[in-house]
């Protein structure tokens, strides 16, 4: 018997696919400790978040365009560094919520993507067709926040417009993938208080206890069938 490939499973695979390299291109250094790096691409950079440059810890202060400025103890000479890693969560918002409570630091729970359940699949057994099955998805996408604090601006700033290029960056990466069926239309929601919007009233309950920013990502999933060549052709 072949079974069918886990779709939660797959969307992790997907997830963990995501690139996570961003390249220097030049680096300039305005007063003493503080670094302004052009980079090609700003992915999911937030400031207030640490990364790791050529093995030494810099915090983000400012990104403005693809100039993200730094504060750090030694001189920039890398090529290349890391975005933040990205984690994974799936399940009912309930059981969710108490895994999230149970990870103390926020660096190993934040930025994530949380894939809602309970979804159907709708499987497709016609063999002369290409679809192995489809599936309408709810997937979030949040980072750490403090909009108990921040205004509106600096909440899309430091932590909704980077949620928003991860969720971007994962559907360019879902639509590389041989088995699926490209993806041409989708929904994003902007959450910027990480909760459950009621029409006219805003946002009327967290979904969970964190206190979160992001967005979530709707879309029809098309997944076509697996055959021999698919990891050739």
């Amino acid at each position: 018997m072949i079974y069918k490939t886990d779709l939660i499973e797959y969307i992790q695979g997907v997830l963990n696919s995501v690139p996570l390299t961003i390249n220097i291109c030049s680096v300039t250094s305005p007063s003493a400790g503080v670094y302004s790096v052009t980079v090609d691409d700003v992915k999911w950079l937030q400031p207030s978040t640490i990364v790791w440059i050529g093995g030494h810890d810099y915090t983000i202060t400012i990104i403005t365009g693809n100039v993200v400025t730094v504060t750090g103890g030694y001189a920039i000479t890398a090529e290349t560094f890391n975005a933040p890693s990205l984690h994974f969560f799936h399940g009912t918002v309930k059981e969710t919520d108490i895994t999230l409570r149970n990870i103390q630091s926020a660096t190993d729970k934040t930025p994530f993507l949380y894939l809602m359940e309970s979804f159907t699949e709708n499987f497709n057994l016609d063999f002369e067709s290409s679809i192995d099955r489809t599936a309408d998805l709810r997937m979030f996408f949040a980072t750490h926040s403090n909009y108990p604090e921040w205004v509106i601006d600096d909440i899309y700033l430091n932590a909704l417009r980077p949620m928003q290029r991860l969720a971007q960056n994962f559907v360019d990466t879902l639509n590389k993938q041989t088995r699926v069926e490209n993806i041409l239309n989708y929904d994003i929601t902007n959450l910027s208080r990480f909760g459950v919007y009621v029409d006219k009233k805003g946002f009327d309950a967290s979904l969970f206890q964190d206190i979160l920013t992001g967005v979530e990502l709707r879309m029809s999933f098309e997944m076509r069938k697996e055959y021999p060549c698919d990891n050739q052709c």
